[in-house]
């Protein structure tokens, strides 16, 4: 399994779930208003985000070490 279907694999699993938590860790994903609350400091190199309004509704992101990466998750939310 590539890195990137096995990120889908966990963010689809946390939706299904409801395991998203809001703007904390401690879950697979933390959610965020808009693109604007992401922090942009104290993040883990695999840390998670996903945005769930304003232009970049439903846009999952990976922090990278340097930055926030968006990644697409494809049918995911289509259902």
């Amino acid at each position: 399994m590539t890195i990137a279907r096995d990120l889908a694999a966990r963010i689809g699993q946390a939706i299904e779930n409801n395991n998203l938590t809001s703007a904390g860790k401690g879950s697979m994903i933390t959610s965020y208003s808009t693109i604007n609350d992401v922090p942009l400091v104290g993040n883990d190199s695999g840390d998670l985000a996903f945005i769930i309004s304003g232009d970049q509704a439903n846009r999952a992101y990976i922090w990278n070490g340097y930055g926030w990466r968006s990644f697409g998750l494809g049918s995911i939310l289509s259902d």
